[in-house]
């Protein structure tokens, strides 16, 4: 019955067994939704020269699943390595890429990986709406969006498709954002922590150091909880729930949930145990 479960990284996180039925019929039933789902993945990229085509065949396989018409925005700019020259001739040159589209340009702006400074923030934020602005004059009218970074040793479409299950079953769900991972075993540790505290706000809006954040994982298959903000490397809008109002005075996706909530009264965000990605 559920023999369309890609194993990959899904094999390195296993399934709760005591939520392993209700993964399996989320999936399925996200699987059956996806076809009819026309969506956009958002990117924003930089000095990804040496990641790119494993990430961009990754994506490529993930719209396999959706729409015909389905789309992906890349936007990029100032990297200090060949990534636009790279990125637009893998996609110019390899079949299947004719809907991926890459925006590119010289600001001039500092790159601070990992910082909280609010020039990041502040940068970060102005390409994420650019990069959705200009998603705008190409990809028409979709059903979601997919906000989604590249930046990625694995992503688990199974969790995708799972989370769009639990859109298909409750349409009061806005966004579902997801858990991003890191493996600490190089570092003289045994097990995977979650990433990402910055975008994370459970219940409250301020910052707040998270010590027990990288121990926060919640069953792989357990229905997704509410949150105020979240991202995990990536997160699935209603297109009437999504607009281009990043701002940077914090993570720029707590600014983005915060002022979609302002603006939508019935705006919900959910976090996804089961939409997982592994970094580097």
């Amino acid at each position: 019955m559920y023999n369309h479960i890609i194993y990959d990284i899904d094999s390195k996180f296993d399934i709760d067994k005591e939520f392993i039925d209700l993964y399996k019929y989320r999936l399925q039933s996200g699987i059956k939704y996806a076809k009819q789902q026309k969506i956009v993945v958002l990117s924003i990229i930089r000095n990804i020269s040496n990641e790119y085509k494993y990430a961009l065949n990754k994506v490529k396989e993930l719209l396999t699943y959706f729409h015909a018409e389905s789309s992906v925005c890349l936007y990029e700019n100032d990297s200090i390595d060949l990534t636009p020259q790279l990125v637009q001739e893998y996609i110019s040159k390899n079949n299947g890429y004719n809907n991926f589209y890459l925006f590119s340009e010289k600001l001039n702006e500092p790159y601070l990986p990992l910082s909280r400074s609010k020039i990041r923030t502040h940068n970060i934020a102005l390409a994420r709406n650019k990069c959705l602005n200009l998603s705008l004059d190409i990809c028409n009218d979709p059903d979601y969006y997919i906000v989604l970074d590249m930046d990625f040793l694995n992503l688990s479409i199974n969790g995708i498709l799972n989370s769009f299950g639990w859109l298909e079953a409750n349409k009061s769900i806005s966004a579902i954002c997801g858990n991003s991972y890191i493996d600490m075993s190089t570092k003289n540790r045994d097990n995977f922590h979650n990433y990402d505290s910055f975008a994370f706000r459970l219940n409250y809006w301020d910052y707040h150091e998270l010590l027990w954040f990288p121990y926060f994982n919640l069953p792989i298959g357990s229905p997704p909880i509410p949150v105020y903000s979240g991202f995990g490397g990536s997160c699935i809008y209603k297109q009437n729930m999504y607009e281009p109002i990043y701002g940077g005075d914090d993570c720029e996706h707590v600014i983005l949930h915060k002022n979609l909530k302002s603006k939508f009264i019935d705006f919900s965000l959910y976090y996804n145990p089961s939409q997982i990605m592994l970094l580097n």
